[in-house]
């Protein structure tokens, strides 16, 4: 991904897919039946790629709600939520 993002030729909308296809399907494998307490392991990738993206520097303390509202994201919380009520609908349809 870093080599990616470094050649410049891609926009940042077609980068932010590779990543949600490539990474983050990853990270959030099974996030449908596992509890997750504790986000902020997932946020602090996700923050470091977006920091990545937007050229900000990783040691600046940029509000986070500033890099979402600039590449149009929501925090990682969000998803995982999604996707649990998404599997329990569909649990609860079988029954």
């Amino acid at each position: 991904m870093y080599s990616l993002i470094q050649t410049g030729n891609l926009p940042t909308d077609v980068i932010l897919n590779l990543f949600d296809m490539c990474v983050e399907s990853i990270l959030l494998y099974g996030c449908e039946v596992r509890k997750f307490e504790n986000v902020d392991i997932l946020e602090k990738v996700h923050t470091k790629f977006r920091k990545l993206i937007l050229g900000v520097s990783k040691f600046s303390h940029t509000v986070y709600i500033h890099i979402y509202g600039e590449l149009g994201r929501k925090p990682q919380s969000v998803p995982i939520k999604e996707r649990m009520v998404c599997y329990s609908t569909q649990l609860l349809k079988k029954l």
